[in-house]
């Protein structure tokens, strides 16, 4: 019998910062069945058994078309709390800076819009990226 009821999930999210400083920033589309239309960073969930790094570059590459390393992220802040099933999810949030901004973004189906923008200008963002972009901003990560 396994250990916990329910499992432990673990979310790992990334600030793509282009040279200006802006940050990618999707929107679900409708029909993404959590959070339809709400603003969202690049990532997802980590599959059992995968690495965080590379569950993250393979979010990105399937969400945005972009190829990161994974040596050149950087973890700037996680929250763990109660899941809207009871379970517990962790949530990560990553640095990853680009050389320039790419201009060949190409979304997945589970959004319909993108658009770089100021790392002040995330209040659309959901609570907990929010608070991960001010702590950013408050500590000198992002500017």
């Amino acid at each position: 019998m396994p250990l916990f009821k329910k499992p432990i999930v673990t979310c790992a999210k990334v600030f793509l910062v282009n040279p200006r400083g802006d940050s990618l920033v999707l929107r679900r589309s409708k029909t993404h069945p959590t959070q339809a239309l709400m603003a969202d960073l690049p990532g997802g969930e980590v599959e059992s058994g995968e690495y965080i790094e590379d569950a993250l570059k393979r979010e990105v590459k399937e969400e945005t078309g972009l190829t990161i390393a994974g040596k050149d992220l950087q973890l700037v802040y996680a929250d763990t709390s109660k899941n809207h099933d009871g379970s517990s999810i962790t949530r990560l949030f990553y640095v990853f800076h680009l050389d320039k901004t790419p201009s060949d973004v190409v979304i997945s189906w589970e959004h319909d819009q993108f658009e770089w923008r100021s790392v002040n200008n995330c209040f659309k963002l959901e609570s907990i990226a929010y608070e991960a972009a001010q702590y950013c901003v408050k500590n000198g990560i992002l500017v």
